[in-house]
């Protein structure tokens, strides 16, 4: 039997002296549209309480120090009051509640990068305050108390507000924000519109212009925390369902405090953008439950369930967006930054798929910062100098290199006086993130009719000349395969290369199939030998308790692994709407094909040429291959050939 979600309210021994609402519920909130909902908070010991909303009566449900105030499915809009008054004669109010679609953002530092920090804040602010996307309300969760032993389903963290974005974009900076630069520490006072995150906010403005609805409101609720992993997301139950996941941060302490505070109210969906703090962890696979891809699935499930504990109110299935990492991102394990991608789609290669269905993704392989490895003014290519003339080796660039939704931001990303936030781990382009998020969302649970997500591997077939690559047609709905044969890159780390192994650098059925390196010394000798093997993938392994490297920890040491020389770039066709042939007269193929995968590179891996990056920026959203409607990049992909024919890892089927 479904347990009722107030069963499990309580504030597990903090006292309540006087009438208080829950943090997330203040003046010009916004309370999810058509679904049952709630208010609730804090009342003192032995008093009843009774609340309205627009001067009708609520049902209240009570236990000795929380109160909850029910509210049925609500049209869109209005303008309402909500008052609370207990026996002791308290009356506490929140004025300007509207009802709309609420979203709850969360994750870690990507997610809770503020608009401040982006290159597209420049353009933004103008718009905002000028009265476009006036319907935007949103509420930013403050993440002082971390270590909570109980599920805070009440919770008073603090005073935050809601805010319409018109008005906050004008107030005046007050909160303080400290960033690293190149000359040490640096503060800035923002106001709440500026310090708010980018990531959910252009979600929002995206699907705005989507849909061309500029009347519902839409709420974002953000409670992210920097720097987390997301074991500190799951519950300790959810937690003991997956194998191998990290023990270092304390499990389930932000589930506790930034999440359970709001499963008891109403929302439309999820997004979640977190992963940089686990790339140095165990990436494991959601088909035999352990690692990251186990507890990815599993944060998705649990909170759709407890969201949904009472029917009627959040659906059990609520659309879930996933934010994959950019580039940079990978904490200093860039080894395992392909291999975390992978496990951030339960390790099918897409979203949606059959352990998570009703999601969708935002790739962000192809968008990591665009001057990430240049300092200001580096070959004199990021800023003009006095005479306003670029360095004498810098490359002609204009909006014309940018697909067209992402223009509009071309002169900001030309001069980049914008901000660093810790570093590239923290792209400044978060525009195409949120559009990527908007437009899926669309498209999966709206009216749209283009892709659901960019191009999927679905099989593949070889000949003498080619290897011709087949693209899952139901997910590209109404949209087709495009291949832009003008970006012709070499470097071996370039993730938009299609990248294929052959025995003709020595590689063969096990080593071309390895996910992940690792080495054994071996003393027989006298002399020792470092003794590489798949730790991921197929062939021999050390016994186990066998002490050996990782390959971050080989590259620490100078050790270089030679099996990353047997992968070999390869040409791209333009062949059919949903088909893309490798170009295999370029390729020496000697010894036999054994593997292809795209946009799997580790390193610096974004879609950049390695001969001009020091000259022009990395162009944002620049692999080859996409879906013509949409501009989504095609998910990266990791495929054995066998019997001329693909076999991707399993749960991830693509044998077409």
């Amino acid at each position: 039997m479904r347990t009722t979600m107030w069963t499990l309210m309580s504030l597990f021994g903090v006292a309540a002296s006087e009438l208080l609402f829950s943090d997330g519920f203040t003046n010009d909130m916004v309370l999810q549209h058509g679904a049952n909902t709630a208010v609730y908070g804090l009342k003192d010991p032995g008093v009843s309480v009774s609340a309205t909303l627009g001067g009708v009566s609520l049902d209240v449900e009570t236990t000795d120090t929380e109160w909850r105030a029910n509210i049925k499915p609500t049209a869109i809009g209005g303008d309402y009051s909500i008052k609370v008054t207990d026996s002791n004669s308290n009356t506490i109010s929140i004025e300007r509640v509207t009802f709309g679609n609420v979203f709850f953002c969360s994750g870690q530092s990507n997610m809770q990068l503020p608009l401040h920090f982006t290159f597209e804040t420049k353009y933004l602010t103008k718009e905002v305050l000028g009265g476009a996307y006036s319907n935007i309300r949103f509420f930013n969760h403050p993440n002082g108390k971390q270590q909570m032993y109980e599920p805070q389903y009440v919770s008073t963290q603090g005073n935050t507000s809601w805010y319409n974005v018109t008005y906050s974009a004008g107030l005046p900076d007050a909160k303080t924000f400290e960033f690293e630069t190149d000359n040490g520490l640096k503060k800035v006072q923002l106001n709440p519109f500026h310090g708010f995150s980018a990531t959910c906010m252009h979600f929002a403005m995206s699907l705005i212009d989507r849909t061309g609805d500029k009347t519902t409101p839409i709420g974002l609720i953000l409670s992210a925390v920097g720097g987390t992993m997301i074991e500190s997301w799951i519950s300790n139950s959810t937690y003991a369902t997956c194998r191998n996941l990290s023990t270092g941060p304390p499990t389930g302490n932000l589930y506790r405090a930034m999440v359970a505070p709001f499963v008891n109210t109403s929302i439309t969906g999820f997004l979640w953008y977190q992963g940089e703090n686990n790339c140095g962890g165990f990436m494991g696979n959601s088909a035999d439950g352990t690692g990251y891809g186990c507890a990815q699935v599993a944060l998705v499930k649990s909170w759709r369930e407890i969201w949904s504990v009472r029917e009627g109110t959040t659906p059990s299935d609520a659309p879930f967006g996933v934010v994959s990492l950019a580039a940079g991102g990978s904490e200093g394990h860039q080894y395992n930054m392909a291999r975390m991608r992978w496990a951030q789609t339960g390790n099918y290669g897409h979203l949606p798929n059959p352990a998570m269905p009703r999601t969708f993704m935002a790739q962000g392989y192809d968008i990591g910062d665009p001057w990430a490895q240049k300092g200001p003014g580096q070959n004199n290519c990021t800023h003009p100098d006095a005479s306003g003339k670029y360095g004498p080796d810098c490359l002609p660039w204009g909006a014309a290199d940018f697909p067209p939704p992402l223009q509009v931001i071309e002169p900001f990303i030309k001069n980049p006086n914008t901000s660093f936030y810790m570093g590239p781990i923290h792209p400044r382009i978060k525009l195409p993130v949120g559009r990527r998020l908007a437009e899926a969302y669309y498209n999966q649970f709206l009216d749209g009719t283009g892709a659901l997500t960019g191009p999927t591997i679905s099989g593949c077939s070889t000949s003498a000349s080619a290897v011709t690559v087949k693209f899952n047609t139901t997910l590209l709905k109404n949209s087709k395969l495009a291949v832009n044969t003008g970006y012709n890159y070499t470097g071996f780390t370039d993730s938009n290369t299609m990248l294929i192994c052959t025995g003709a650098r020595g590689g063969n059925e096990t080593t071309c199939n390895c996910l992940g390196w690792g080495s054994v010394t071996d003393n027989s000798t006298g002399h020792p030998k470092a003794i590489y093997f798949c730790s991921d993938g197929p062939g021999w392994k050390p016994a186990p308790g066998t002490p050996f490297l990782t390959e971050r920890e080989m590259a620490g040491l100078g050790q270089r692994n030679p099996h990353v020389d047997i992968w070999q770039p390869a040409p791209l066709i333009p062949d059919t709407e949903s088909t893309v042939k490798i170009d295999l007269s370029r390729v020496n193929t000697t010894g036999g094909i054994f593997a292809i995968k795209y946009g799997w590179a580790n390193g610096a891996d974004t879609c950049c040429s390695g001969d001009s990056f020091n000259y022009e920026p990395c162009f944002p959203a620049h692999c080859p291959i996409t879906d013509t409607n949409t501009w989504f990049p095609a998910n990266p992909f990791f495929a054995a050939i066998k019997n001329g024919k693909c076999e991707c890892l399993p749960p991830q089927v693509c044998d077409e």
